[in-house]
């Protein structure tokens, strides 16, 4: 069974911030309560965030002034800090702060499917708590902002806690920009497991960039760029080699300054040669990616062709079945015939979407060789245009034949 926890940060709107506020004390109904839970374990616990004390208000469907008295006061909190907000905000630009850059912003914990068990078995909701101020408290400080509201909701399928921090830091700068980078996020993760994990928590697992599975024409230019960067390194390391190796048997072996002359105008003729090599091999990548492109874009135009052909085939259907003056032993065999029609067209399309999402980078000669086979077979949509899709797709197979030589 899963026992992860994750916390992420959300920013929104001043407007959107007062709905949090009566959302996260249940002031307004929630539209996400678990109606199998018996009363007792539907509770709304409110924490106070002042960490030297312990006050805690239990709110539920029994006690809705409760709940609506802690939301008039966060209202006119938030009121509060939304003047000073304005008031930093101004005195550090040129403009007055806007209602799309909210004063609080807000924090939700999250739990895997283990907390449903171990919750009340192997450690209380007094534990969990605990633990969830003392993360808080770590979090304010790493964001250099501070809490002021702390909620543990109970009453949905899993508990999860809300908590609400000030968005505005002495210039009015929004503390919540500035802690949305992918490091500063990690970091926070690392903090809410250090705080768990008494509980027996786990922290998810880190995430690197090759590993999201995702690919498109900018991280293909950026790997191409890398691996030319990587040869230009090799071709440094050749050229200091072979130029300290090449100087040091000139000093050796050759006595005359022309023969040492002449040796380095021969290297120099080399290096230049090289580099000009790897320009024009910079720019053939970079018309090979372009070409891959055009023929996607090629690819995607064709998509409409067959869906419209596919749509003609219906409208034939549709004329054959109210026809009277055909046998119904003809009729079937029509109908056999479109229905073969529009199933070959749907499975081109299928290859065609499929192939449009692979990376170029790793399209391989097969794949290539079964769209090649399939266009070609499909006598219905290339009657009069195949010699130009042919010649599209030949100069695909051109193009990665290409990279292949190259190892790219």
């Amino acid at each position: 069974m899963k026992n992860f926890l994750n916390v992420r940060i959300q920013s929104c709107n001043n407007n959107d911030i007062k709905t949090r506020i009566k959302h996260n004390l249940r002031s307004v109904k929630c539209i996400n309560t678990d109606t199998t839970k018996i009363l007792e374990d539907r509770d709304i616990i409110f924490i106070d965030t002042n960490l030297k004390n312990n006050r805690i208000n239990i709110i539920n469907e029994t006690n809705k002034t409760e709940s609506k008295r802690l939301a008039s006061i966060y209202a006119t909190v938030y009121k509060e800090d939304r003047t000073q907000h304005a008031k930093l905000y101004k005195e550090n630009n040129p403009q007055n702060l806007r209602d799309t850059h909210s004063t609080w912003f807000e924090a939700v914990m999250t739990f895997s499917e283990a907390i449903d068990s171990d919750l009340g078995t192997k450690y209380s909701r007094e534990d969990l708590i605990q633990c969830a101020k003392n993360n808080i408290a770590d979090m304010a400080k790493a964001m250099n902002t501070e809490a002021v509201m702390l909620v543990l909701h109970l009453d949905e399928i899993r508990p999860h806690f809300h908590v609400l921090f000030k968005n505005f830091g002495d210039k009015g700068q929004s503390i919540f920009f500035e802690n949305r980078t992918r490091d500063k996020l990690s970091a926070l993760q690392d903090l809410i497991h250090d705080n768990f994990k008494t509980l027996g928590m786990q922290r998810g697992i880190r995430k690197a960039p090759q590993d999201c599975g995702i690919y498109d024409y900018q991280k293909t230019s950026t790997f191409k760029a890398k691996q030319i960067y990587e040869q230009q390194e090799q071709i440094r390391l050749a050229q200091k080699i072979a130029s300290e190796s090449l100087l040091h048997q000139a000093r050796a072996t050759i006595a005359s300054r022309d023969e040492q002359q002449a040796i380095i105008q021969e290297m120099s003729a080399t290096y230049s040669e090289e580099k000009q090599k790897l320009k024009e091999l910079k720019k053939e990548i970079k018309n090979d990616i372009n070409r891959i492109r055009e023929l996607k874009n090629y690819f995607k135009n064709l998509q409409v062709d067959i869906k419209e052909k596919i749509e003609t085939l219906k409208q034939e259907r549709a004329s054959l079945t109210q026809e009277v003056t055909i046998s119904i032993q003809d009729k079937k065999e029509l109908y056999k015939n479109i229905s073969t029609s529009q199933e070959t067209l749907r499975s081109l399309n299928q290859s065609i979407k499929d192939f449009s999402k692979m990376d170029p980078a790793k399209i391989s000669d097969l794949v290539i060789q079964n769209l090649v086979r399939e266009l070609q077979s499909n006598k219905i949509m290339y009657e009069q245009d195949m010699e130009e899709k042919s010649h599209k797709i030949i100069e695909l197979e051109r193009i990665m034949n290409v990279h292949a030589m190259k190892g790219l």
